[in-house]
């Protein structure tokens, strides 16, 4: 999608979608493996993928998914609604560059019309982009693609039956290493080598190493005389001889559940965890370097990592003491002849509605201007930080000044617009405002100050916001 010129588009759209887009395209007759695991992927990816609004010219109102609320994305219209299908600029004011809000409201249901009115349209007709609903990037991870398709009920069925959504999310917030975390997952789904799996596919000797047995994941982790050894004389003097007609993933909740029983706290499930894993490190040692661990070997090899893992986990949560003589940066003086704006935004989330204030003065610290606007459906505090910036340089800018420094006391807008990288989808048409506005200004720069040296714009936003609701 993002790379048309490619040689591997151009070969799958001349066989597979030449007269439309790879969003639309069919598997068609005797597909390839490759196009039909795309195909399975790009359906995957429909499911979060909706245009970010910047010019709306090319996005249907009625039929494209455009709307920030849930999968498909595409606005739910009021029972009086009769009108043809109209693209989204017409429901922009093109002059104000906002919503007409009257028009969504009574086109759209409350609470779709309310997700609309929440974006804030930028000054310039960008052009509008595809981005993926579930990051705040707008691009496409591995991470929350393998979300998303957790969340078909048919594809966790397929997978392991025995497991709901809450018994996967447990499983990933155990106290233990990923690679741990990874491995049991692979157990659940059957997907580790055992001798077992190996003899079906590649006539690999089924017999375990041990003890000459069929090596299953279970005989290998509980049912080999060796594992039994290993858990009787563990710290958790476990038993597991009962187990022989149970699957993993049965086995697997039973053991947590009764673990989590008998302590609460976790440190059992965590040492049930360490302990599969050195058990399965031990065969790998005998098989991959003929080295046999004795049982007393893998348990204390499995509580020395449990141990220094938890001194790991404790470091990273106690807190770092404050530095000593620790002073508030100051904000270096302005060049003669130039306006310091200060800006700053308030929320009223009652009412869903926020507010700017942004106040010029001198290079000698004299109050020049105030200026103040309010947004009626726009009230999330991100969004208004960059707003306020973008507002306070149009104002400048109508007045005729053209050495500014811009300063505010949120750090996210400093940084963002003196890196020329936004990373959060739903900015970027603002920051580009801010970007071309910057070109207008003989000289515009963007400073970060603390709060307290950001007062005079703090008290003038809260008079403004206090005003409204008299």
């Amino acid at each position: 999608m993002h790379s048309p010129d490619s040689l591997l588009h151009q070969i799958y759209k001349g066989k597979y979608f030449a007269t439309t887009s790879i969003l639309h395209a069919q598997p068609g007759t005797r597909p390839s493996w490759g196009w039909r695991s795309l195909c399975w992927g790009r359906d995957l990816l429909i499911q979060g993928l909706r245009w970010h609004i910047n010019s709306g010219r090319s996005i249907n109102c009625f039929n494209d998914p455009w709307v920030p609320t849930a999968f498909p994305f595409i606005p739910r219209c009021n029972p009086i609604t009769t009108m043809p299908p109209i693209s989204v600029y017409d429901l922009i004011d093109s002059t104000r560059r906002n919503w007409k809000s009257t028009w969504v409201l009574q086109l759209f249901h409350p609470e779709d019309a309310q997700k609309i009115l929440e974006m804030a349209l930028p000054y310039w007709e960008y052009e509008d982009k595809l981005i993926w609903h579930f990051t705040s990037t707008g691009q496409y991870t591995v991470k929350s693609g393998y979300y998303i398709a957790l969340q078909t009920e048919n594809q966790i069925q397929s997978s392991v039956p025995s497991f709901s959504k809450p018994d996967w999310k447990h499983l990933w917030n155990i106290a233990a290493p990923s690679k741990i975390k990874v491995f049991i997952w692979r157990c659940l789904h059957s997907g580790i080598p055992t001798a077992q799996a190996l003899s079906n596919r590649l006539q690999f000797p089924a017999a375990c190493k041990f003890c000459d047995m069929p090596e299953t994941i279970m005989h290998l982790l509980f049912l080999c005389p060796r594992s039994q050894q290993v858990w009787f004389s563990s710290p958790l003097s476990f038993r597991p001889t009962w187990l022989t007609n149970q699957q993993f993933p049965e086995f697997w909740k039973s053991s947590i559940h009764s673990l989590l029983q008998l302590d609460p706290s976790g440190v059992a499930e965590t040492t049930f965890c360490f302990l599969i894993w050195h058990i399965w490190k031990s065969r790998n040692n005998l098989i991959f370097k003929d080295q046999r661990d004795l049982f007393s070997e893998i348990i204390s090899s499995s509580q020395k990592e449990l141990q220094e893992f938890q001194e790991s986990q404790n470091s990273l949560t106690r807190p770092t003491p404050p530095a000593k003589n620790q002073n508030v940066p100051q904000v270096s003086s302005l060049p003669s002849g130039s306006i310091k704006i200060n800006y700053d935004a308030a929320v009223d989330k009652r009412n869903k509605r926020g507010f700017i204030g942004v106040i010029a003065m001198d290079c000698r610290g004299n109050a020049l201007k105030k200026f103040s606007a309010f947004f009626s459906y726009i009230w999330d505090p991100g969004i208004l930080e960059f707003l306020a910036l973008r507002e306070s340089m149009n104002w400048a800018f109508s007045l005729g000044w053209t050495n500014v420094v811009f300063e505010g006391d949120a750090l996210q807008v400093s940084n963002t617009v003196n890196s020329r990288q936004c990373n959060i989808a739903t900015y970027k048409g603002i920051c580009d405002d801010i970007w071309h506005l910057q070109h207008t200004f003989n000289s515009a720069k963007i400073r970060f100050i603390p709060r307290q040296q950001n007062s005079a714009a703090h008290n003038w936003v809260q008079e403004v916001k206090f005003s409204f609701q008299e």
